[in-house]
């Protein structure tokens, strides 16, 4: 659902790679070449039970920023709280744009 939003909606010119490979270690949620950025978007299982982004989440972006990707991160509950399409393509645009 999200990376049809990004496909569709964002990128629609763009080729958008899902479920793509970094550097042999690394799997991403969606991968846009041409403006080297990677789209992940963090679910239930990225976070400890007090909510914040676990070690092995953290570890993994700290690694992808600094081998110069840039990083966008979507919350998959506030995707899904969006009450339409529209919105959620505009939800995910400005993830995209507060990428770093």
């Amino acid at each position: 659902m999200i990376q049809d939003v990004i496909s569709e909606g964002v990128y629609p010119d763009d080729k958008i790679l899902p479920e793509h490979l970094i550097d042999t270690f690394y799997v991403v949620d969606c991968f846009v070449p041409h403006k080297n950025l990677i789209i992940e978007v963090q679910g239930p299982h990225h976070f400890n039970a007090d909510g914040e982004m676990n070690k092995k989440t953290l570890t993994k972006l700290k690694v992808l920023g600094k081998l110069g990707y840039k990083i966008a991160l979507i919350n998959s509950i506030d995707f899904y709280k969006q009450p339409s399409e529209i919105m959620r393509a505009n939800h995910v645009k400005q993830r995209i744009m507060r990428a770093k």
